[in-house]
């Protein structure tokens, strides 16, 4: 889907809660709510509650997002003290379809299966709003040896968060210790909150 756009560039959109209606690329599920934040100054996605409340990229299963640049950003808030929930379809360059699962609840790292990895997400910061940036090609060599990156084929997010934007950059951008970005890194023109 995002397969043919043009990946040289600093960034690629993938999504933005910008706009009256949602892009055709995503498909919701359940309660998520878009509403108007007066922090931010803008729209976002309200995604709370069980695990049939989600967002989905792309819309329909048997397609691609296709997206080639390996540093995926959501941009998202995550509250204290609830879950969180992320999965992402990443095809390796054999072409074997992988997948990444990322909980709260996971206590432990552990491959449930050649495909398949769970990965504890308990590391990330709650209570305000941040850049999550992964680097899916380490994550991806880190849980299957020997695989390495090709494409990110699908996400899916999970309760409980509020989300702004998701988007993919060429190289990973870094935290401080206050959340703010270091100085030598900066968020592409165009992807800031």
């Amino acid at each position: 889907m995002l397969l043919q756009a043009f990946h040289g560039g600093p960034f690629v959109e993938v999504f933005t809660t910008t706009g009256g209606k949602l892009p055709p690329i995503c498909k919701i599920s359940g309660n998520v709510k878009k509403e108007y934040d007066k922090s931010m100054k803008g729209f976002l996605l309200d995604i709370e509650g069980g695990r049939e409340n989600r967002i989905c990229f792309p819309a329909e299963e048997k397609d691609s997002i296709g997206l080639l640049q390996s540093n995926l950003v959501l941009q998202l808030l995550i509250p204290s003290g609830k879950t969180f929930n992320l999965d992402l379809l990443v095809s390796d360059q054999s072409k074997t379809k992988r997948t990444l699962s990322f909980s709260s609840s996971h206590k432990d790292f552990k491959q449930t299966s050649p495909n398949m990895a769970r990965i504890p997400f308990d590391m990330v910061r709650r209570g305000i709003w941040l850049n999550l940036c992964l680097d899916v090609r380490s994550l991806l060599q880190e849980s299957f040896a020997g695989a390495d990156f090709f494409a990110l084929d699908a996400l899916t997010i999970y309760p409980n968060c509020r989300l702004r934007r998701v988007f993919t950059v060429r190289k990973a951008l870094s935290e401080s210790e206050d959340g703010m970005l270091g100085e030598d890194e900066e968020l592409p023109r165009g992807a800031e909150f």
